[in-house]
């Protein structure tokens, strides 16, 4: 018989190798621009053996761009928070202290003094994430956006303007067969008569790869009848990655310990 210490300290080793015991991360995904500065640095995190850099950011708020001198992205308090670092790692773009990334119910006060309804106009965010790994390739990159729409508009109303609500995504690589696309997801696929929920979408990409960059498109529009809010709250980022090969092996011992033990017993 295997002894029981054997069989934890087995389990213990495949937990980690799966990467189930990280701990939680959470950064500012932009920090504050400096006027005269082309660019600052964006929040970084690691995650499931990636690292998740935001390299570039732009944001359009009620229709007015946030420019240097108006405090850029890092105006909006952005954050990027790690969800889970399995063997499909996510991250979470959401608003400060958990409140949503748009809301037409939200003033922004810019670095000049100045204050941006987001229902006056588009609001936007435009960010490139960079994906590096020395120890995982992904072969697989999903989105998930969260959003709703609430008021005293009618119920044809709320439903046209669930679209207002959306983003899209593509995925580059240094070779063409490591690229993909999500495009056209927004709040419109909630099923009949749900005005706030999530819905999802992911591309394949035909060649794993360990390096690419995510450019996400992140969209709220102003209702039409000016009398509904409409929020997006947050994205969730998803990054598949192929079993490692050992921790295949790992599975394999152990179904191999559990036959022994099973003819053992006989």
């Amino acid at each position: 018989m295997v002894p029981a210490k054997g069989w934890i300290g087995l389990v213990v080793t495949m937990l980690a190798l799966l990467g189930l015991a990280r701990p939680a991360e959470a950064v500012s995904l932009w920090n504050s621009n400096v006027i005269g500065q082309n660019n600052t640095v964006g929040g970084s995190v690691t995650v499931g053996g990636l690292t998740i850099t935001v390299t570039s950011c732009s944001a359009v708020i009620g229709g007015s761009n946030l420019t240097q001198s108006l405090g850029g992205c890092g105006i909006l308090n952005l954050q990027l928070i790690v969800v889970t670092g399995t063997t499909s790692p996510e991250i979470e773009i959401l608003g400060a202290s958990n409140g949503p990334i748009f809301s037409t119910a939200n003033t922004i006060t810019t670095a000049t003094g100045s204050h941006i309804s987001e229902a006056n106009g588009l609001d936007d965010l435009s960010i490139v994430l960079t994906v590096t790994s020395s120890t995982k390739t992904v072969n697989n990159v999903g989105a998930t956006l969260t959003g709703a729409v609430s008021g005293s508009g009618s119920s044809s109303t709320k439903t046209t303007e669930l679209s207002d609500i959306s983003m899209g995504e593509t995925i580059a690589s240094a070779r063409p067969a490591e690229t993909g696309s999500i495009s056209g997801l927004s709040l419109s696929s909630l099923p009949t008569g749900s005005y706030s929920g999530s819905v999802s979408a992911n591309t394949s990409l035909t060649s794993p790869t360990a390096s690419f960059t995510v450019t996400q498109d992140i969209r709220l529009s102003p209702p039409h009848e000016g009398i509904d809010t409409l929020a997006l709250s947050n994205v969730i980022q998803t990054y598949k990655t192929p079993e490692p090969a050992s921790v295949a092996l790992l599975l394999v011992g152990l179904g191999g310990l559990a036959a022994v033990r099973h003819y053992r017993r006989r």
